[in-house]
């Protein structure tokens, strides 16, 4: 049986956070604001129009457009490395 430290994020609640983020467009909708409050990740959107999450101190740069239907996947798996304190995949 698999026990989970404090950073780590609950498999339910890794896939709320990847189903939300599976439609992502372009721009963050209320539902994903609300999750990410929910974690207690801060985001904001840079000059270069690149998403910036923030969490206990540790960041990632997502890319703020939908080039393509990846891009909303790829933001969830990076919000749970950031959650979980693992290294940030590129």
């Amino acid at each position: 049986m698999r026990t989970y430290n404090e950073s780590a994020i609950l498999p339910k609640d890794a896939k709320r956070l990847k189903d939300v983020f599976r439609d992502y467009s372009g721009k963050l909708t209320k539902g994903q604001k609300r999750i990410l409050d929910d974690f207690g990740v801060s985001y904001s959107l840079n000059q270069q129009n690149h998403l910036c999450f923030l969490y206990q101190g540790r960041q990632v740069l997502c890319s703020g457009t939908s080039g393509d239907w990846r891009n909303g996947r790829n933001i969830a798996t990076k919000l749970v490395q950031l959650i979980e304190g693992k290294p940030i995949s590129r």
